[in-house]
This record gives structure tokens, C-alpha cells and sequence, in this order.
């Protein structure tokens, strides 16, 4: 894989989250009433991309934990 591909896929999500916060940071300052709802979608939208990253980092970890455990320390 070429340089630039590798670079592509790295930076695509956390590019895609800050394009996602800027429009509902931007939609909150400048309307209301429907900027209001655009705004809790799309910032609700990047809060639950970030949580779900850390559930999935957090039970990675813990399943790679249980792997290493010696086998008598396991209930």
C-alpha cells in the first residue's frame, strides 16, 4: 500500500468527525430552531462515535487480558 493510501485511511474518520463538529458547532452559533436539532444531531452523532470507540478499545483490552491470565486465577 502506497503512502498516500495509508495516510487516506488513517486520517478519513477523525477528518469525517471534525467536518461533523464544525458544521454543528457552526449550525449552533448562527441559527435556531432547526439549527438547534441539526446541531444536537450532529454533535450527538460524533459524542456516540466516541464512546463507541471507547467500548470497543475497552473490551478489547479486557478480552486480551483474560487471554494472558494464568489459567488458576480464573474463576
Amino acid at each position: 500500500m502506497s503512502r498516500t493510501r495509508e495516510a487516506r485511511t488513517v486520517w478519513r474518520a477523525p477528518l469525517l468527525l471534525g467536518a461533523i463538529s464544525a458544521v454543528g458547532l457552526v449550525t449552533a452559533l448562527l441559527s435556531d430552531s432547526w439549527g438547534d436539532w441539526v446541531s444536537w444531531a450532529t454533535l450527538g452523532a460524533v459524542c456516540a462515535a466516541g464512546a463507541s470507540i471507547c467500548v470497543r478499545g475497552f473490551a478489547r483490552r479486557d478480552r486480551a487480558a483474560i487471554r494472558r491470565a494464568p489459567l488458576d486465577s480464573r474463576s
